[in-house]
């Protein structure tokens, strides 16, 4: 299955390199009617552009770079780089909107801008997914057949479209450890999309009694 994310993330770069064109096209249209009309308005907002075509391009080299393979330094490779850029653009577009407010465009892009940089920094500080019940996590893989209980349930955001699983379970006596192993990662997989699932099994009575719950 690891191949689908990669097919998603060339298919996602050729649309935005499309918008990256088209949006490009208009930036010059808008550019050189401007100069030629002598027109304030239309350079103003050729100027409100030249934000689009930065960010676009910037969320372009990073979808690119985040397809480096992964090393023993970064585990996870570069897919974070994403997340980076979203909020260093929603950073960008909210100063931008600051300077703008008097005008009522301003109005419009922030709050959008603000939802974005909030989602950016719930990733970075890797809080769990707004798409993603943690409480129907648990309860679907505590009902799996062997399971008793689950803790130190963690899921997480690696990159957009890209969520992650960590837990400890703990088997009853006599269940097959692989049977139960595999049907929490399909689990995992199936009903919740979720794309990197890392499961410790243990028995019943182990595990940390600090361990988040």
């Amino acid at each position: 299955m690891a191949h689908l994310p990669a097919r998603r993330g060339s298919e996602n770069r050729r649309r935005l390199s499309l918008v990256l064109g088209l949006t490009s096209v208009f930036l010059f249209a808008e550019v050189a009617g401007g100069l030629l009309t002598r027109s304030l308005a239309l350079l103003a907002d050729a100027g409100h552009m030249l934000t689009d075509v930065a960010g676009l391009a910037m969320a372009l080299v990073a979808m690119k770079f985040a397809e480096r393979p992964p090393t023993p330094q970064r585990t996870y490779g570069y897919h974070r780089v994403e997340i980076v850029a979203a909020v260093v653009n929603a950073v960008v577009l909210i100063v931008i909107s600051a300077y703008i407010l008097c005008a009522g465009i301003g109005l419009f892009i922030l709050p959008r801008t603000w939802t974005l940089l909030k989602e950016g920094v719930v990733v970075l500080l890797e809080g769990a997914p707004t798409d993603v019940d943690l409480e129907a996590v648990r309860q679907a893989m505590e009902s799996v057949p062997g399971v008793e209980t689950v803790h130190d349930l963690h899921v997480w955001t690696i990159t957009s479209g890209m969520n992650a699983l960590s837990a400890h379970f703990a088997v009853r006596v006599g269940a097959s450890g692989p049977e139960v192993l595999e049907a929490l990662q399909r689990c995992a997989r199936t009903q919740f999309n979720l794309a990197h699932v890392t499961v410790q099994l243990e028995g019943e009575g182990c595990g940390d009694p600090d361990a988040h719950a």
